[in-house]
């Protein structure tokens, strides 16, 4: 919001502290029946968002899939998760996390 985003100005300017504001937004993926590959799609988009824990002000929100091609994108991109980071990515060593356990 405008007004925490003047805060944090305002308290970096008092103690002099270099400060980047994100300013957010929404990443959509459109995915349509023109790719050369879903699979390929669906790798890079998996990549995209898990990239940086997801902290990346490009990381792909969401996607938007045409019919024609929606059921075949959604198993293509279970399938790269599961590449990625095995079947249960809940425990995988490879996937980043914000919040580590106590």
């Amino acid at each position: 919001s405008q007004r925490v985003g003047r805060l944090v100005a305002r308290a970096a300017a008092e103690r002099m502290t270099p400060y980047v504001l994100e300013l957010g937004g929404k990443n959509p993926v459109l995915v349509d029946t023109s790719l050369d590959s879903v699979e390929v799609a669906a790798r890079r988009i998996a990549w995209g968002r898990t990239l940086n824990a997801g902290q990346v002000c490009v990381a792909p929100d969401y996607v938007v899939c045409l019919e024609g091609i929606a059921d075949r994108f959604e198993a293509a991109l279970v399938a790269a998760f599961a590449e990625m980071y095995g079947p249960d990515p809940a425990r995988s060593a490879d996937l980043g996390r914000l919040i580590t356990p106590a």
